[in-house]
């Protein structure tokens, strides 16, 4: 069973990098899990996490040979 907490992050960093893909852009986003989250998903305390979107474009030529 996923949790709602797991799932409403996962949701908004899937946004965010819809978003971003959209845009063209990059984006550093963070996000925090409090101390009652973090205890609803199993864990022992919450925290802080920060995310780098990076967009990187099709067209790169040095992405394409990866």
């Amino acid at each position: 069973m996923i949790n709602r907490v797991v799932l409403g992050m996962a949701a908004g960093i899937l946004l965010i990098a819809l978003e971003a893909m959209k845009e063209r852009t990059s984006y550093i986003e963070g996000f925090t899990l409090t101390g009652d989250q973090a205890s609803d998903i199993g864990m022992v305390c919450g925290g802080d996490v920060t995310v780098y979107f990076q967009y990187i474009s099709p067209e790169d030529s040095a992405v394409r040979c990866v």
